[in-house]
């Protein structure tokens, strides 16, 4: 069967059919157009700006996950990646006195490694991605709170406050990474 006729069945009930499955969208829609006309501030360079930092942040993360699940997968890890890599870039810095390209550099590789492994186990150890990946998640936590002995990481020099707070223009540098 094609793939012309299957999207063909799926709406040959007409807009009825077409509406319910597009239904969020045209919600999402709605709700920007009647924010925009009933408040003024909603439609302000600066709100819109930091609607996109907000969003900037999970969709980077999404984007990575959409790959995961286009090829029937589950990655249950990545915000034990995201942890992980955020307290040990910080330790990295402010404990261990190295500079933030090569503390950057350092959690890149382990973020790779955490990756390699969890392939490894989906495909040679034929483990179901679910599974494989909850289990790297939790060591992850572990190791991470071992790392930190549970306490926050604090004194990071301001230039790293630019990739979460920056901006090029008016644009917040998060947004770009995300265009990126």
């Amino acid at each position: 069967m094609s793939d012309y006729s299957v999207k063909s069945r799926r709406y040959e009930a007409g807009f009825k059919s077409f509406f319910r499955e597009w239904m969020i969208l045209f919600l999402f829609v709605a709700l920007v157009v009647i924010s925009f006309i009933l408040n003024p501030q909603f439609r302000t360079t600066s709100n819109i700006m930091n609607i996109l930092r907000q969003a900037s942040f999970l969709s980077i993360i999404a984007m990575g996950e959409f790959f995961v699940i286009l090829v029937g997968h589950m990655d249950m890890s990545i915000t034990s990646i995201i942890g992980m890599t955020s307290i040990f870039l910080a330790g990295f810095v402010v404990n261990d006195g190295i500079s933030l390209g090569l503390a950057l550099l350092m959690v890149f590789v382990m973020a790779m490694l955490v990756g390699i492994i969890n392939g490894c186990l989906v495909v040679y150890g034929k483990m179901p991605s679910f599974i494989a990946t909850l289990v790297i998640m939790n060591i992850l936590k572990g190791l991470y709170y071992i790392y930190s002995k549970g306490l926050p990481i604090s004194g990071l020099p301001g230039s790293f406050n630019y990739l979460g707070a920056g901006y090029v223009g008016i644009v917040p540098f998060p947004v770009i990474l995300m265009l990126v």
